[in-house]
């Protein structure tokens, strides 16, 4: 995994070793990692890293479903796209089709600003603006 995206995923996710709910209601623990029922109460450090890893392989899976053949995407930008299927899964991501249609012709400004117009960009914009600058400007 590459280090850029774990720390990135660390950073915008936070850490917390005991259940909690996300904004949405959803139990949640470690790294932001959403649990199905709630299998854990509280875990260790060394389980959310593990929960983290297979979070973020599932991700860029995700990822390269989604952009089969990205050969002109920057480092930064699959990260900054793999962070957000991360927080709002493949489904979710997916929701944003015209800027998904701009990403696959490279037109990055587009993307951003199409990104940037969104309910998730609304509601975490700090982390929102990080990854459109990321797509933006490579």
């Amino acid at each position: 995994m590459n280090q850029p995206l774990v720390d990135m995923v660390k950073r915008h996710e936070g850490l917390r070793l005991k259940v909690y709910n996300d904004h949405l209601g959803n139990a949640t623990i470690g790294y932001g990692h959403q649990m199905i029922k709630t299998e854990y109460k509280e875990i260790s450090m060394e389980k959310a890293e593990e929960m983290l890893s297979y979070d973020l392989l599932t991700a860029t899976e995700a990822f390269w479903h989604i952009f089969p053949y990205p050969r002109w995407f920057s480092e930064n930008r699959k990260n900054a796209m793999i962070d957000m299927i991360f927080q709002l899964g493949p489904t979710g991501f997916r929701h944003f089709k015209k800027a998904i249609a701009h990403v696959e012709m490279a037109q990055w400004p587009e993307a951003a600003a199409d990104f940037r117009d969104s309910l998730w960009a609304r509601q975490t914009p700090v982390r929102a603006e990080e990854i459109c600058r990321m797509i933006e400007l490579g």
